[in-house]
């Protein structure tokens, strides 16, 4: 850890020994992180996912950033890339979804693959947060892949997500050449799944999503009505 190469951290052996010294005594070797933070760049990458542990094990000194924000753009990849696996965690994450690097939105924005394994109201916060904001549109496809993922009952905040999702697609749900089409089928499964396990008032809402599907023209919409009937 001392050695005067930072080169030193570009290691996952050294990454792993990292981790376990800061969740044994990280006033003692934060400032190895610190160090870390600042070397070559693949050493960095590794240093944002040893940052990120380290914040989730709630381990962060006074002289380490105290925000995934606060990281270079480097290190916030590797950040984003751990905190999207922990999804109960999601508000350390919530920041990098409007990030100015593409690639650390892309990362942050796996975490909605599983948004709907989360408390109701978490769900909501999280889909919330990422439909409004700009890893949405090039990343809408995390959040159709939730829908179509999930195993148990969905949460209302599935609703939010089948309706931005058709707002972000438009017309390409019914043109199979897009990636869009394979994800109007998954709004269309979450839809009905939703309108059987809900209440009068949900299924309102789920009747107006199957209005837009269908003024969309959405690919196969018409054989699950079917169907249901």
């Amino acid at each position: 850890m001392t050695h005067q190469e930072l080169s030193v951290h570009d290691a996952p052996t050294t990454q792993q020994l990292l981790i376990h010294a800061l969740a044994r005594d990280p006033a003692r070797f934060a400032p190895h992180l610190a160090q870390a933070l600042e070397g070559p760049q693949r050493a960095v990458e590794l240093a944002g996912q040893t940052w990120a542990v380290t914040a989730l094990q709630g381990n962060l000194t006074p002289d380490l950033p105290a925000s995934a924000e606060q990281l270079n753009t480097i290190a916030r990849r590797g950040a984003a890339a751990v905190l999207a696996r922990n999804p109960e965690h999601y508000r350390l994450l919530l920041p990098l979804f409007n990030d100015a690097d593409e690639s650390v939105r892309e990362s942050a924005s796996a975490v909605m693959r599983h948004a709907f394994a989360l408390a109701a109201f978490q769900a909501e916060e999280l889909v919330q947060a990422f439909v409004t904001s700009q890893a949405f549109p090039d990343n809408v496809g995390q959040l159709a892949f939730a829908l179509h993922d999930a195993t148990g009952p969905l949460p209302p905040a599935a609703l939010d997500a089948c309706e931005h999702i058709i707002g972000q697609a438009g017309s390409s749900l019914s043109d199979i050449r897009t990636i869009h089409a394979a994800h109007g089928h998954y709004v269309i499964t979450a839809v009905l799944r939703l309108y059987r396990q809900s209440q009068p008032a949900l299924r309102i809402r789920c009747l107006d999503i199957i209005d837009s599907l269908s003024r969309a023209d959405a690919q196969g919409l018409n054989a699950a009505l079917e169907g249901e009937r």
